[in-house]
């Protein structure tokens, strides 16, 4: 976006942020490439800023092109669309209005296998949604499992990948491996259209995702996934 090319642009935003987010930090985008020999990541040229809330629980980063907000202790929808709302409203006023391109929600779950079985994880999700989780095993252990879907909702885009993943494996580029088996559910929910770039018509759009995003988690999961987790 061109309103990126404005020098010094971040301070003002940095600025406004301050209360909730006091910790700055400056880097660079990174560039992920996946080829035969794996998955290798370099830095590029284009700046980053991450500023985080002292608990370290919230970031929000800004780099060429983008913004986002993230949370290692997510409450609630009603919560996440709040602040992701003053985001936008503060980037707005102390950066300018630009082009919403694409608009995103994702829940992202991990948690380590040795906690469950694999009879147990498999409880987790409904017959129909297991896929290799449903194979009997006969005596062999199940080194991964992963499932992928992705449907069109009206002018909304939602994937879902979820299973079982081998020490050091990968569903993500993105997202640091574990050095133990896992098990993950992530769903990622944007908008197939741009949007308008206003606080309120974001905030919107960002609750109408997460309400997507949702809604699969709860077609997937069984009460035995939220009874173990809490969820509700």
């Amino acid at each position: 976006m061109a309103i990126f090319k404005k020098p010094n642009f971040i301070n003002p935003f940095v600025e406004l942020m301050l209360d909730r987010y006091p910790l700055l930090e400056e880097g660079h985008e990174t560039e992920i490439t996946i080829g035969p020999g794996g998955v290798s990541k370099t830095d590029s040229s284009n700046p980053t800023w991450r500023l985080r809330s002292i608990d370290h629980d919230w970031t929000v980063t800004i780099s060429v092109g983008s913004l986002a907000i993230e949370t290692a202790n997510y409450q609630s929808r009603i919560d996440f669309v709040s602040r992701f709302r003053d985001v936008c409203d503060a980037f707005l006023s102390s950066v300018g209005r630009s082009v919403v391109m694409r608009l995103g929600v994702r829940y992202t779950n991990q948690i380590g296998v040795g906690s469950f079985t694999v009879d147990e994880l498999a409880q987790f999700f409904r017959p129909d949604a297991r896929g290799g989780l449903s194979i009997p095993p006969d005596g062999a252990a199940i080194r991964h499992v992963i499932n992928d879907a992705s449907f069109s909702i009206e002018d909304h885009n939602v994937q879902g990948r979820w299973g079982i993943l081998p020490p050091q494996g990968l569903f993500d580029p993105t997202l640091a491996p574990l050095d133990h088996a896992s098990w993950f559910l992530d769903i990622d929910c944007a908008t197939a259209a741009s949007v308008t770039m206003e606080a309120d018509a974001l905030a919107a759009e960002a609750d109408t995702l997460s309400k997507r995003a949702y809604g699969m988690f709860r077609w997937l999961v069984t009460e035995d996934f939220l009874r173990s987790f809490g969820a509700k």
